[in-house]
């Protein structure tokens, strides 16, 4: 199969793209500090009167993803708009077009309910004290960001006991957060599942969250916009399902696998071996974010 191209920078494809789409961690940062570059890249697609949209398998809706990228220096002027799971899970539970969120109930219980509060609440949905007293489970992350998944198996056999249905607002399985790998909503919602629970997962790689994206921004043609991720399970193939291109940043989420620090170009079999595990292939890639 073909190797991706590998890139000097954003810059050497800008002209084939008028929109690009970004994840967030693991690509703009870690959870500290913006990634060397990643700001730059963002000024000169302006300048190129590009359309930038983050797209971020957060628990969170957008105004706190906005106030956290301009605390990274990214001001909102220079991106289009902010998507998020979060936003998403938000939406569908107001709009109630989807079977899924119909009949939920009102009173939810989340794991992360500590680190992850206010998501839906405005919507008329109540926090329940207990497990016994909940409708649903809400997964937005682990209680505390250090938390082995099976912590929380007690937990989850209560709610399979009471055949709680689970809306997961982050698929993602783990993050690095300034150098430490921690569990996301998707390692709960993936063991659940595994004991019979019922689940529905909102977020990349699930093309909903893409076909909105494409459609705030009036985008006909989906291979006219670059999907820029670093997982190969989430970013890579979500961007693919709905026909863009991808740039994967190998050096996030990834790195351990292909034996690179930030900011380290993985060797070529590394790189093959890496995407043959997880079957996919995106369109270019490079260590890093940068212009």
């Amino acid at each position: 199969m073909t190797a991706p191209q590998s890139l000097q920078g954003v810059r050497d494809i800008v002209e084939r793209y008028d929109v690009f789409v970004f994840d967030i961690w693991g690509v703009i940062y870690d959870g500290g500090p913006a990634h060397p570059g990643a700001i730059e890249v963002f000024n000169e697609l302006s300048k190129a009167g590009k359309s930038s949209i983050l797209l971020s398998n957060a628990p969170r809706r957008i105004e706190v993803v906005e106030a956290r990228m301009a605390d990274l220096g990214l001001p909102k002027e220079l991106y289009s708009f902010v998507h998020t799971s979060g936003q998403e899970v938000y939406l569908r539970l107001q709009e109630q077009a989807d079977p899924d969120f119909q009949g939920v109930g009102k009173r939810f219980i989340d794991p992360g309910s500590v680190r992850f509060a206010g998501l839906i609440e405005d919507l008329g949905y109540e926090a329940a004290p207990s497990i016994a007293e909940a409708d649903f489970i809400l997964a937005s992350g682990p209680e505390e960001k250090f938390d082995p998944v099976e912590a929380y198996d007690p937990f989850l056999k209560e709610g399979l006991a009471r055949k709680l249905p689970m809306i997961c607002a982050n698929p993602d399985v783990a993050v690095y957060d300034r150098g430490t790998k921690d569990i996301c909503a998707g390692a709960i919602a993936r063991s659940y599942a595994a004991m019979g629970g019922q689940v529905r997962e909102i977020g990349k790689p699930y093309r909903e969250v893409y076909d909105r994206v494409l459609s705030m921004v009036d985008l006909k043609d989906p291979s006219r916009a670059l999907m820029i991720g670093d997982n190969l399970e989430t970013d890579v193939p979500g961007g693919k399902s709905v026909g863009m291109d991808t740039l994967w940043i190998h050096g996030g989420i990834h790195r351990e696998s292909l034996g690179i620090e930030p900011g380290e170009t993985a060797s070529p079999e590394a790189l093959e071996s890496e995407m043959t595990k997880w079957n996919e292939r995106p369109h270019y890639t490079q260590p890093l974010l940068k212009w």
